[in-house]
């Protein structure tokens, strides 16, 4: 029986990232970066105004307040997007905007709230300091700067520096296809009135849904009757578009057991067992002529996203790029409550989590940890673990968590 850690390092040593390749920038959103980018301009470009107002010489208006305001002549006004032809002097001043391109000799822009105009002529009455309210040329990034680093997620303040610095697409790891497939007999769709002996397919558009938000794409397939030949021809159709199968039995042992049957047939598949509680059976392999891989996960919606959770989130993360997911570190958080564990497993408790009024992280064991209660699974904000050589863990113990929510790299 393989510890928690040798399982998921046993499935990391089958999984390639995905090949990366340039995309367009709206396309990179949530993508992990495949390349280093170094700026190919500085930014900003040129000195430009932060606000609407007058160029000035910082030595006019030095002096200027309220009771002794500084008359300048209005040399020129420029809008953005204009190269000034005018070279400020003393005595004058040029009418920017913002983001107004600064002629040449600019020291000062003065708001246009301190200032009265007249057709020629304007009245400034408070002072301002040498620099004040301009943006000058490269404060932000120089050319050659790097900007993205190969490995980094990418959002959309990314994507803004991207286009700024003149990047048009990037090259990426993609975000993986992920099939999510359900099997079971008595599945029906959710929303759909149940009668005796069906269930809900709840596996297929929870474990859909996790999918998305770790960063895969989600292709939804099911609920699909549970006989091999059903299974396998639904699974040899979705292999076109899969870089990951997730396939789910239903409430029946029997599910699962067809699904490691038709995986074998297709493909390799391994059944692992794991020093874990609650316990996560479950399957992987590869299938298909492309050695496409596949993870079966029980049916049991509870130990279900336990399992995506702990094995199959490092796989995904993996495939898009994210080498060291699999040793991600734990958070610490104080106990409220007590624990007893399984000697020799590592245990994964479900737990509510808080910040105190101290400013300290504290979780709370959900009250009743049986695997079938779903609404106890929905006041999961993570999940607390207690290592293979600890019996017991008590109240004001420092513990590990693992926090469940977001995209996590």
């Amino acid at each position: 029986m393989r510890s928690v850690d040798e399982q998921i390092a046993r499935l990391l040593s089958t999984i390639d990232a995905l090949e990366p390749f340039p995309v367009s920038l709206t396309d990179a959103r949530g993508c992990i970066a495949a390349e280093p980018v170094y700026s190919m301009r500085m930014l900003p470009l040129f000195d430009s105004a932060g606000i609407d107002g007058y160029a000035v010489i910082a030595g006019d208006v030095a002096n200027a307040h309220s009771g002794a305001p500084v008359t300048l002549e209005i040399l020129d006004r420029v809008m953005p997007g204009r190269i000034p032809t005018s070279i400020l002097r003393s005595g004058y001043a040029v009418r920017v905007f913002t983001g107004s391109h600064l002629p040449e000799n600019t020291q000062s822009i003065v708001n246009i709230d301190d200032v009265e105009e007249s057709e020629t002529t304007i009245q400034i009455s408070k002072s301002v300091e040498f620099g004040a309210n301009i943006r000058f040329a490269a404060e932000d990034v120089q050319e050659g700067d790097l900007v993205i680093d190969e490995g980094q997620l990418i959002g959309p303040t990314q994507i803004a520096l991207l286009a700024s610095v003149g990047r048009g697409n990037l090259t990426c790891f993609p975000r993986p296809r992920i099939v999510v497939l359900s099997i079971g007999s008595d599945l029906l769709e959710p929303g759909t009135v149940l009668s005796p002996g069906k269930s809900t397919d709840t596996n297929g558009v929870m474990l859909a849904s996790a999918v998305v938000e770790s960063g895969g794409i989600a292709y939804r397939v099911g609920p699909i009757a549970d006989d091999p030949s059903s299974i396998r021809r639904v699974l040899e159709e979705q292999l076109v578009r899969a870089d990951l199968v997730i396939a789910v039995g239903g409430s029946s042992s029997t599910a699962y057991d067809s699904l490691l049957q038709v995986g074998k047939e297709i493909g390799e598949m391994e059944y692992a067992g794991v020093a874990i509680h609650p316990k996560i059976a479950h399957g992987f392999g590869r299938i298909g002529d492309e050695n496409i891989p596949i993870i079966v996960l029980p049916g049991n919606p509870v130990t279900a996203f336990l399992a995506f959770e702990i094995f199959v989130k490092p796989v995904i993360m993996k495939l898009r790029g994210v080498e060291t997911f699999g040793e991600r570190s734990y958070h610490s958080a104080l106990l409220s409550g007590r624990v007893e564990s399984m000697p020799g497993k590592r245990q994964f408790v479900r737990a509510s989590f808080e910040i105190d009024e101290q400013g300290r992280n504290r979780v709370t064991p959900l009250s009743n940890q049986a695997v079938h209660l779903i609404a106890g699974l929905a006041q999961t904000d993570c999940l607390i673990i207690i290592p293979e050589a600890v019996l017991e863990v008590n109240d004001g113990d420092v513990v590990d968590i693992l926090m469940l929510s977001g995209i996590d790299t």
